[in-house]
C-alpha cells in the first residue's frame, strides 16, 4: 500500500527517540566512538519513523470502496454477499448512510452453528461449505437487523493509526468502521492494512 505524500513525516529526531534507542541498545553502548554514535543515531531514527507512522491518519490507509448492506436485507442475501466478496465484517447502514451496525462472520456462524470441519479450514472455507449444503443454508433465516452486532466499533476520520491500533487492542477486533462527524460511513480499516503500512515504511529504513 502506497501512502500519499500528505502523510509523509519529516521524522525529526527527539530526545525521546534517543532515550528509546539507549534503552534498546543498553546503557553501555559506546557512544563516544564514531561507530557507537552512528549506531545510536540509526536506532533513534527507527523509533522516530515508527512514531511518525503512528501519526498517519486513518483516512489515508482505510479502504474506501466498501460493500454494505441494510438492516432489512435478508440474512441469506447478506451472507452470500460476504462470501462472494470475502468480507469478514459487513457494514449495515441506514437510508441516509449512517452506520447502525455490522454483520460479522461470527454472527453468521451463530445462526447455524460451526460445522464439524477440519481445523485447517479458514472461515471462508467454512462459510462456502455452508452454501454447498442446503440444510445449513436454511439456517440463515430472518433479516440482518435480527443478527447484526450493534453498535459497530468505529473510529472517526482524522484519527491516527496509533488511536486505531489502541481501539483494536481494547475492543479485541480486527477491523474498525471509519465514520465522519455525522456518523456516516466513509471506509473500513483492518489490522492487516495497518500492518502493511508499518512493514512498507519500516522496510524503507533498510533500503
Amino acid at each position: 500500500m502506497e501512502i500519499t505524500s500528505n502523510t509523509e513525516c519529516q521524522c525529526q529526531l527527539t530526545i525521546e527517540d534517543f532515550q528509546r534507542a539507549i534503552e534498546e541498545e543498553g546503557t553501555f553502548v559506546n557512544i563516544i566512538s564514531a561507530g557507537g554514535a552512528m549506531l545510536l543515531y540509526n536506532v533513534a531514527k527507527k523509533h522516530a519513523k515508527v512514531r511518525c507512522i503512528e501519526q498517519i491518519l486513518v483516512e489515508n490507509v482505510m479502504v474506501r470502496e466498501i460493500v454494505t448492506t441494510t438492516a432489512e436485507t435478508a440474512l441469506a442475501t447478506a451472507a452470500e454477499l460476504m462470501v462472494q466478496n470475502r468480507i469478514s465484517g459487513l457494514p449495515v447502514i441506514s437510508e441516509n448512510l449512517h452506520l447502525i451496525g455490522v454483520l460479522t462472520e461470527t454472527d453468521l456462524l451463530k445462526c447455524v452453528g460451526i460445522p464439524n470441519l477440519h481445523d485447517s479450514q479458514t472461515v471462508w472455507e467454512r462459510l462456502e461449505s455452508l452454501f454447498l449444503h442446503k440444510s445449513y443454508l436454511q439456517g440463515f433465516q430472518g433479516i440482518v437487523r435480527e443478527h447484526m452486532t450493534t453498535p459497530a466499533i468505529i473510529v472517526e476520520m482524522g484519527s491516527t493509526l496509533e488511536h486505531a491500533v489502541d481501539m483494536m487492542k481494547k475492543r479485541h477486533v480486527r477491523r474498525l468502521m471509519v465514520v465522519d462527524s455525522d456518523g456516516k460511513i466513509q471506509g473500513v480499516i483492518c489490522r492487516s492494512d495497518i500492518i502493511r503500512v508499518f512493514l512498507d515504511q519500516i522496510r524503507q529504513l533498510t533500503d
